[in-house]
């Protein structure tokens, strides 16, 4: 159910520290999480987003599928990574509106998300984690493997 709420949204809210040690959020296009939900979003490497996280690699990322009342919101650590073979992996000609110098330009640089932790809910599926369907399904990593957290 999360991937398939990934894959619906489409875009998600990448949430940063920020100045004073507020949420810094901004929408982004990431690629499809891999199997074990590591995500890669393409970035410019002067952008205020790197400086928070150079300071602070915590983050959250958070989509939104409205049709079905569904959302993740995916706790976890973000680090820049700047390896050329990824950044041709992960690149969309799409992106030369923003990056025209393409994957080998020096103003694209990737930022590698992994989570720890995650809140699935999804009220049209019936996933929640109380009878009233109010509460979201919390998942926590372990090793390789994501376990129901216990409340």
């Amino acid at each position: 159910m999360a991937r398939q709420t990934v894959e619906s949204a489409g875009t998600c809210f990448l949430v940063t520290v920020g100045q004073e040690g507020l949420p810094s959020a901004r929408v982004m296009a990431p690629f499809p999480p891999e199997a074990d939900f590591t995500v890669w979003m393409g970035a410019r490497p002067r952008s205020r987003k790197i400086r928070e996280i150079a300071k602070d690699d915590r983050a959250v990322l958070g989509y939104s599928y409205a049709q079905d009342g569904a959302y993740l919101s995916m706790a976890g650590t973000i680090t820049v990574e700047d390896d050329l073979d990824k950044r041709r992996r992960y690149w969309l000609e799409d992106f030369r509106a923003f990056w025209p110098d393409g994957p080998e330009g020096a103003d694209y640089i990737l930022l590698r998300f992994v989570p720890s932790r995650m809140e699935l809910m999804n009220v049209i599926r019936g996933v929640a984690a109380d009878p009233t369907g109010l509460g979201p399904v919390v998942l926590v990593r372990k090793g390789d493997t994501w376990h129901i957290a216990e409340s």
